[in-house]
Order: C-alpha cells, then sequence, then structure tokens
C-alpha cells in the first residue's frame, strides 16, 4: 500500500478545480460530404470535462445554448435519434451545460462547449446539427459513457444519486461535490445505507478511509485496506449545507463487497479521453496505452483533474 505517496499526491493535486481543463477543449466536430448528404460522426465521452462542439467553415450549430435568453436559459440538443425534436440537455445529461464560445472576428457563432460534470448512469448519446442556409450540413453526435463503479464522478445534481462499488482492498473510489456543495458528515464521520443515520467510518466499515479533497471542488477518494465479512454500503451527501432538505441534497452511496465476492472483471479508475467516429465506419481510438496511462495513479489524478490524456482523432 502507498497510502503516504498517494496521500502527498492528493495534497499536491487537487488544490485545482475538478473541472479545471486544458485552455482549449478537445474539439468535436463533423465534415461537410458536398454530395446532398448530412454525415454523422460520433465522438465518445469517457469521462467528465469539456468537450468543444465545432461546426465546419460556413455553418453554424443550430442548438440553442444556457444562455439563450428565448429558451429560458436552458440548453437544446437532439437525444439519441438525429430525428428526434429539440429537447433538454439536462433531461439527458443531468448537470451538464452548453454554453456559446465566443471567437473575435468570427461573423459566424459555430462553437460551443459542453461540459458533463456528472456521468449518466447509462451510456447516452446526444446530437447537435450543424447548418447552412437553412439546410443541415452534417451532426457532430457525442456519446457518454455510462459512469465507471470507482468514478471519479460527480455529485451536482440536487435530489439525485451516484452509486459507487469497491470490490477489492486495491480499489480507490473517487467523487466530488459540484456546485459549491460541501460532502457531510464532517469529519471521520460516514452516514449508514439510509444516509440518515451518522456514525464513525471506523465503526460502520473498520480499515475504511476517507480522504477528503482540500479545496471545495475537489476530489475525494474512499478506499478499503480489507474487505468486510459482510457487504456493507456507506453513504455521504453533497449539500450546501447541514439543514439542506433531501430535494436539495446530491447522495453517494457506497457500495463494498464482502470478501467473498468474485468480481467478472477488475474495474479501473475511467480515463478522460475522447473516440471519434463516422457513422458505418470503425471507431479509432487514441488512449495512450504504452506509457499504461490507463492505469495507476497519474492517470487516475489527471483524470480527476479534467486533464486530456487521450486526443480526438478524425
Amino acid at each position: 500500500m502507498m497510502r503516504p505517496l498517494l496521500w502527498r499526491a492528493v495534497s499536491c493535486l487537487f488544490l485545482a478545480p475538478i473541472y479545471v481543463t486544458a485552455e482549449t477543449p478537445a474539439i468535436a466536430t463533423c465534415h461537410v460530404a458536398h454530395n446532398g448528404t448530412a454525415p454523422v460522426e460520433v465522438h465518445k465521452m469517457r469521462g467528465m470535462g469539456t468537450l468543444r462542439i465545432e461546426c465546419p467553415a460556413g455553418t453554424v450549430t443550430t442548438n440553442p445554448a444556457t444562455e439563450d435568453i428565448s429558451t429560458g436559459g436552458l440548453a437544446l440538443i437532439h437525444a439519441e435519434d438525429i430525428q428526434s425534436r429539440h429537447t433538454l440537455l439536462q433531461d439527458s445529461l443531468p448537470g451538464a451545460t452548453y454554453v456559446t464560445v465566443y471567437v473575435p472576428d468570427e461573423p459566424l457563432m459555430r462553437h460551443g462547449d459542453l461540459t458533463v460534470r456528472q456521468m449518466p448512469t447509462k451510456e447516452t448519446t446526444i446530437f447537435f446539427k450543424c447548418g447552412a442556409s437553412g439546410n443541415t450540413a452534417c451532426w457532430i453526435g457525442i456519446q457518454v459513457a455510462a459512469q465507471n463503479p470507482l468514478g471519479p464522478q460527480g455529485c451536482v445534481v440536487d435530489g439525485s444519486e451516484i452509486n459507487l462499488q469497491v470490490t477489492a482492498a486495491d480499489q480507490e473510489a473517487q467523487f466530488v461535490c459540484g456546485d459549491g456543495k460541501k460532502l457531510l458528515p464532517e469529519g471521520d464521520d460516514a452516514f449508514e445505507e439510509d444516509c440518515t443515520r451518522q456514525i464513525p467510518l471506523s465503526s460502520a466499515l473498520p480499515g475504511a478511509t476517507l480522504i477528503r479533497g482540500e479545496e471545495p471542488g475537489t476530489m475525494n477518494v474512499f478506499s478499503v485496506t480489507e474487505l468486510p465479512k459482510e457487504a456493507k454500503i456507506v453513504c455521504y451527501v453533497c449539500a450546501a449545507a447541514a439543514s439542506a432538505i433531501p430535494a436539495e441534497r446530491c447522495f453517494i452511496r457506497i457500495q463494498v463487497s464482502s470478501r467473498a465476492y468474485v468480481p467478472k472483471a477488475s474495474a479501473k479508475v475511467a480515463v478522460r479521453g475522447f473516440v471519434t467516429q463516422k457513422i458505418g465506419t470503425p471507431a479509432t481510438t487514441t488512449t495512450t496505452s504504452g506509457s499504461r496511462m490507463e492505469s495507476g495513479m497519474t492517470a487516475r489524478i489527471a483524470s480527476a483533474l479534467g486533464i486530456l490524456l487521450a486526443g480526438t482523432v478524425f
């Protein structure tokens, strides 16, 4: 166990907010076919972070952004199917935002930043339409992966619940509160499975440890030194205040498997990355494999900070 090293790494690197990304996010775009068709290009988003939606030159996105007054400040997308009507982004990806990026000296608004702050419970695909002169030129699809059982995961949406699962003593579950919320209970306590009764974590699950993020909006890391005899569930809450009602709280339930549990496959913490695919052609991935960045502490910390470990390939 490398707890001292991990603690130093957490202390040093978890000072920045989780949603910090590179100055220019990875770009998702599509390409005009010039043959009367409207190609669909799908980009896979594996973790929390920001992806820039960029229509090709001569076209604009027809999806209203969150600052669009005519939509009441709600972003609209096409969900699951390009034939669908506009629907609310938050209905498909709770906690996500889509805002216009203003580029100097550009007459057309072709760019928008999609930020996913809480991974969905199931794989979700949304679409942005790029058009010119009233015609559809091409479609940008974003396929957002379902949350990894170990995170990193954000607990952002009021009234929602995220579920993490630790199945081995060498695993770490990572989660973060969003939108100015703090993690409850404070100190070395946790809630029992019902998320109301507060007890010391050492009593609820002997050998369990929670390393709290040192600043608001930074990662919390939960781990156990050994699996319990019987499966256990502990709960944490993200809320603006301890007095917040359930509808104003986001709940984190962490299930710790029993010693008798035999996992089907070794779970890994997700690494943020993107894959680009034109419909009808094989997907091309750029995830770094030679350096094994998809596993280990470096990848976990980078993923937590929203640092891009994989680019976009067209």
